[in-house]
């Protein structure tokens, strides 16, 4: 079909006599239409190959070409829509009149001509003309629309589905038919027990029958499953309210397993370190009370010369302390270990896994402003030791705001640097002189202190202290800026690569 149609105000007339040109002319100009004329069906194919009238007016009986021929060739290229044709026929022409209307055109009127029923119906076939073309026009809005709605829904890492109020499902994308093992439901209903291999089935059944009985409901909520794997996912439900009293739901699945599965880790690491914090220093302690021990059980071996019962509570002495001098070794093996971890990884995957969760969940409440350069060095930390740092400051941000607010991350590296620039900002209730001078002490927390003892009945007060010793111990820092209402600013500065990574090596 022909794709560069004519809007114009142009009257084709195609007609062997002079005289019915002659009159058709005058009445159409009369009107307002611009007026064109052919002889016969061959000018009138060879004129709309050059330019497409608004409408053509074609008489049935011509020599070299009828119009019954001519209007079949024209449909090859023109839809009704795009090119309107009236067969113009005599009375004794019925059986021609149905054969044009079997061709292709859209409409006739028989000689002689009667003035208004012509021009009635060409204002009709116009006005049809222009509201079908619109048609097609919103068409393809809407086509377009769908794909760009498509090729939107398959990128995101969500799985995605809209149902109507019966329960059918009028969209879902590529990752909703990843979860439900490559099957494409068709309704809500299909999908609960399928999708996530159908582990969250009957918890799902249950907000779903909450959902329809309640269509205005908004619901968010966590599923979790540690029974063999482990697997957690966020489910977000709205209503999408279409007026009319008609309205859709809208469904996202945020499958969070191997975010959670990390934080788990992260969190088995601190305990790790409070074990290893611990150990060190009862270590330490105990290494300088049984030196001391030692040091006396010397003495008294001295003093106590062939006292056979003295000697044998001098090497009972001895005996213990080489018990205990063998035990704080292997409690300082354990902070050793925990301190050649070391290793390399990817700044940005690192930090979308430390904020992701945040931004998904706070999104409403607190927004998150990022401004991280494209190409970026490996960070020389290990994966789980830079999350520990980004998490714990990210946390520490989010906590520290109590209603709308903003967390900005902006990151500053430039070839050849042997540090990553990393500036964290909030706009939280920020901390006082007092506490900020206590912030890397360890088992210092401002989290529900109890009245009574002002001990901290939450927090573990490692957070911070892990992020400086974990920074410190491979060659980091870490600087705190913050001020009572104004907040924080947390400044960070990672080892990294200094070669740039995405550097050619010169070609003489």
């Amino acid at each position: 079909m022909s794709k560069a149609v004519s809007h114009s105000n142009t009257v084709l007339v195609v007609d062997d006599s002079v005289t019915n040109r002659i009159l058709l002319r005058g009445l159409l100009q009369a009107q307002g239409f611009e007026v064109k004329e052919c002889s016969n069906g061959k000018e009138c194919v060879a004129l709309v190959e050059k330019e497409v009238p608004a409408i053509i007016l074609l008489d049935i009986m011509m020599p070299e070409m009828n119009g019954l021929d001519a209007c079949r060739l024209l449909r090859e290229k023109h839809t009704r829509a795009e090119l309107p044709i009236i067969m113009v026929s005599s009375l004794v022409e019925a059986g021609d009149v149905a054969e044009g209307l079997q061709n292709g055109a859209n409409d006739y009127v028989n000689k002689p001509i009667d003035r208004r029923v012509l021009l009635a119906r060409i204002e009709s076939q116009l006005a049809l003309s222009r509201a079908q073309m619109e048609l097609v026009h919103q068409k393809q809005v809407v086509e377009r629309a769908l794909r760009l709605q498509n090729s939107l829904g398959n990128v995101l890492p969500e799985a995605i589905l809209v149902h109507d109020e019966k329960g059918k499902i009028i969209y879902s994308n590529r990752q909703l038919e990843a979860a439900c093992s490559g099957v494409v439901p068709q309704t809500i209903a299909d999908t609960v027990p399928i999708i996530f291999g159908g582990v969250f089935s009957d918890r799902l059944a249950e907000h779903l029958n909450a959902c329809l009985s309640n269509w205005e409901l908004s619901v968010e909520f966590d599923l979790t499953e540690s029974n063999g794997e482990f697997r957690s996912v966020r489910v977000v439900s709205r209503p999408v309210p279409l007026g009319n009293g008609r309205a859709e739901r809208f469904w996202l699945f945020r499958d969070e397993t191997e975010v959670r599965a990390l934080q788990r880790r992260v969190s088995q690491q601190i305990k790790l370190d409070t074990v290893g914090l611990f150990a060190a220093g009862i270590a330490h302690n105990f290494n300088n009370i049984l030196g001391g021990v030692l040091g006396a059980a010397e003495l008294l071996s001295r003093m106590v010369g062939t006292n056979e019962r003295a000697v044998r509570c001098v090497n009972l002495i001895r005996r213990g302390v080489d018990s205990g001098t063998r035990l704080t070794r292997k409690m300082g093996a354990i902070t050793r270990r925990q301190a050649s971890s070391g290793g390399s990884c990817d700044f940005q995957r690192v930090l979308d896994n430390a904020t992701s969760s945040y931004q998904a969940v706070m999104a409403e409440r607190i927004k998150f402003l990022l401004d991280v350069p494209a190409h970026l060095p490996q960070v020389k930390l290990a994966d789980i030791q830079l999350l520990e740092v980004l998490a714990s400051v990210v946390a520490n941000a989010v906590e520290s705001i109590e209603g709308l607010g903003e967390i900005s991350i902006f990151v500053d590296w430039k070839p050849g640097a042997s540090t990553l620039e990393v500036r964290i900002t909030d706009t939280g209730c920020g901390m006082s002189d007092e506490v900020s001078s206590r912030l890397y002490e360890p088992f210092f927390s401002t989290k529900k202190l109890d009245k009574a003892s002002g001990v901290s009945v939450e927090g573990r007060g490692l957070g911070l202290w892990n992020t400086y010793s974990l920074l410190k111990m491979n060659g980091g820092e870490m600087t705190i800026q913050s001020e009572l209402g104004k907040g924080t600013e947390v400044f960070l500065k990672l080892p990294c690569d200094s070669q740039d990574p995405f550097a050619t090596d010169a070609v003489a």
